[in-house]
């Protein structure tokens, strides 16, 4: 797996001809790398590619309470699941999103049932059991660079991220245009490849399609 430093090495030595960094240390690239990572995972998540889509481990919710509290990475939620504690993996029971919270007694209620999500947490209907909950979502990949050993955990993006990282450091740094213009068109080629490839796996996902069913008060009768 690459990391940050992996993006910064080839920032300097392929990109911008300081291989020993002397101009563009780690700690002058990484800000610009850091835009350069939330910049590109904003491109994938528009063109849906499974890269940032994520499942949480089990999370708790505590009988008598109104909140779960969502995985720190969380961007956006997709979907939501409950089951009884200790429950196996067919037990889990898919929960309503409601565009508003609906007001309940926990005392009269075994089961969550919906969620609503509201100031970067889940609001659930209170039940006064222990649940388990899990969700789907959208990850925050960008939260993931602090510094130069931080993992690059998106695959194929180093060539990418590199360029752009470079292109920014050229053109608000060295002030130097031309090569920032060169940069931002290898950075629009390994972009454009990434989003071809995720796209073209997201098409090879067979699908399962609904039955075509006849209308019930169809003029034509079904056989």
């Amino acid at each position: 797996m690459a990391t940050a430093a992996d993006v910064m090495d080839r920032v300097a030595a392929v990109c911008l001809n300081d291989p020993n960094k002397y101009t563009y240390g780690y700690d002058v690239q990484l800000p610009h790398l850091k835009a350069a990572w939330e910049e590109l995972a904003q491109v994938l998540t528009s063109v849906n590619i499974p890269v940032v889509k994520e499942v949480s481990t089990v999370l708790t919710y505590v009988a008598g309470g109104h909140m779960v509290t969502p995985p720190a990475d969380m961007f956006i939620p997709v979907a939501v699941y409950e089951r009884r504690v200790g429950g196996s993996d067919t037990d889990w029971i898919k929960m309503k999103e409601l565009a508003w919270d609906r007001k309940r007694v926990a005392s009269d209620h075994t089961t969550l049932d919906f969620w609503v999500w509201r100031e970067n947490t889940f609001e659930v209907g209170p039940c006064n059991e222990d649940r388990e909950v899990y969700c789907e979502y959208w990850k925050d990949i960008t939260l993931q660079i602090a510094d130069e050993d931080s993992a690059i955990t998106m695959p194929n993006v180093v060539n990418a991220l590199a360029y752009r990282t470079a292109e920014t450091c050229a053109r608000y740094m060295g002030s130097n245009t031309e090569r920032a213009d060169n940069l931002a068109r290898d950075y629009n080629t390994a972009k454009d490849l990434i989003t071809t490839i995720g796209i073209k796996k997201n098409q090879s996902i067979v699908q399962r399609r609904r039955p075509y069913r006849m209308r019930k008060n169809s003029a034509f009768p079904r056989h």
